[in-house]
């Protein structure tokens, strides 16, 4: 674990380094992680050596790998003491929850909260083929939307590419309604 960083009060995003070789995936697929020593020692015995799924929010080729977890159980409650140096062990990647294998370069995007993860992979991802993306990120409140700064900034340099914030206590839920007026197509 080469980082760790607490972006509020449930959510944590963990960086990890590979010892050798950086893991092969692609956008969208998830993995199963046993963080170890020194950490898995604040875990409960029951709770130790337990290998847990999350989405990768990394880019193929970068040269960390990156998830994003919400304190929602005991154990990723617990992953809110991760520190640096802890090792982890990595399982995958598994999936195909990904924007590459969909034939039809016009996409609408609808997450809700920690949801975003595998579509932070694939839209930190876009660089080369051209996409026509509508990425409405539905949270309960404004500030509960991480990394959205850095989606927008992928907006900014990507015409192709638009990000709609979508907070339940301001606009309501996401309809079909919604969507269907805002994207005539």
């Amino acid at each position: 674990v080469a980082g760790v960083n607490r972006l509020d009060e449930f959510v944590t995003e963990v960086v990890m380094e590979p010892r050798d070789r950086p893991l092969a995936f692609a956008p969208g697929q998830f993995l199963f992680v046993n963080f170890r020593e020194p950490f898995s020692e604040q875990f409960p015995p029951f709770l130790r050596n337990q290998f847990h799924p999350f989405s990768i929010t990394s880019a193929p080729g970068e040269p960390t790998l990156r998830i994003t977890v919400k304190a929602v159980g005991d154990y990723t409650r617990a992953l809110r003491a991760l520190e640096p140096g802890a090792e982890a062990v990595v399982e995958g990647p598994y999936g195909s929850f990904s924007s590459r294998d969909v034939p039809n370069d016009r996409q609408i995007w609808i997450a809700g909260g920690i949801g975003v993860t595998p579509f932070l992979s694939m839209a930190r991802s876009l660089n080369g083929r051209a996409r026509d993306i509508d990425f409405y990120y539905c949270v309960e409140h404004a500030p509960e939307a991480h990394f959205l700064d850095e989606l927008r900034g992928i907006a900014r340099e990507r015409e192709d590419f638009r990000i709609v914030l979508v907070p339940r206590d301001r606009d309501g839920f996401l309809t079909a309604e919604r969507v269907a007026r805002e994207q005539a197509d």
